[in-house]
């Protein structure tokens, strides 16, 4: 087996590894405070189900490089990453409509955003469990093209009106900030309280970066993918040149490019927002940014919750 795949695969699983178990920190620290719209669930998904991939990614290269005999160990990769992918952007999409409907039932409103944390937390552990499951289930047997078929299909729609919902999100939002940077002139805001409302602006930032580099890697394969999926299922019912096989061979190879652009964007964005990035480690909650001032400022302060 050529070592280039392997090789590559193993330098930007470990670079997933590293930058995305700083995204879920990140977010899990602040997901009662920092953010208040659906697209939470586009990046609690990504990041977890990039941080699986890259542990699983990691230890199968490492696997490859020493058993170059396996001819099937790098098909097998492909079909799990695949996997994952398509049902994740799909669970990613169900998510997104229950915090939609949450937000705009009034009753349920405050109910939902104590239990916010709790919830999304299970949903991390569902995105995890679910990865580990479809590992195991590429690793013991292979499924019909009509069952990979349906997943394209699912993921393709899942994936588009993902990106639609954001791109809508994301321009309702930047209305929301001019909204709030008018405010703020009125209002006495603490630094880390600014701070945080900083951070959250440059973490849409990162966000965009997400989108751009599954745009760019991922729905490209799913295109390709399916288009041989249906020459098969409608033409020659076998896959009898070995191109299906081969486009999964290769899918490792997008999925190592998603792993290395995320990667060069937090390199790129992180030095220049580091001071923000950090305060959203540390200003966890409304009530710590009163105790940070007196008790004059603790009146006037609004609370991150209300900037974002």
């Amino acid at each position: 087996m050529n070592v280039l795949y392997p090789s590559f695969a193993l330098l930007f699983g470990f670079l997933s590894v590293l930058t995305n178990g700083l995204s879920c920190l990140v977010f899990y620290r602040n997901l009662t405070l920092t953010f208040g719209s659906p697209i939470i669930y586009y990046f609690v998904t990504l990041t977890c189900m990039y941080f699986v991939k890259g542990i699983v990614t990691v230890c199968w290269s490492v696997s490859a490089l020493f058993k170059s005999g396996d001819e099937q160990l790098f098909f097998k990769i492909g079909r799990y990453a695949y996997w994952t992918t398509a049902l994740s952007l799909f669970l990613t999409l169900l998510a997104m409509v229950v915090e939609r409907y949450m937000n705009t039932c009034s009753l349920k409103r405050l109910q939902w955003l104590r239990a916010r944390k709790k919830v999304y937390t299970y949903f991390c552990l569902i995105i995890v469990v679910f990865s580990l499951i479809c590992g195991l289930l590429v690793a013991i047997e292979n499924t019909g093209h009509y069952v990979e078929f349906f997943i394209c299909v699912v993921a393709e729609i899942a994936f588009t009106l993902t990106i639609f919902f954001y791109v809508r999100l994301w321009l309702k939002q930047r209305s929301h900030d001019e909204e709030t940077t008018r405010r703020e002139a009125a209002i006495h805001i603490t630094s880390r309280c600014k701070s945080q409302f900083d951070g959250n602006k440059r973490l849409n930032v990162i966000v965009l970066c997400y989108v751009i580099a599954t745009l760019v890697t991922v729905l490209p394969f799913f295109v390709a993918f399916q288009a041989k999926l249906v020459y098969i299922l409608f033409h020659e019912n076998s896959d009898s040149n070995g191109h299906l096989m081969k486009l999964l061979e290769i899918y490792p190879m997008f999925t190592c490019l998603n792993y290395g652009l995320t990667p060069l964007f937090y390199l790129f964005v992180l030095p220049r927002y580091r001071k923000s990035l950090l305060m959203l480690l540390t200003c966890r909650d409304a009530r710590q940014v009163a105790l940070a001032g007196n008790a004059h400022d603790s009146e006037e302060t609004t609370s991150c919750a209300d900037l974002v």
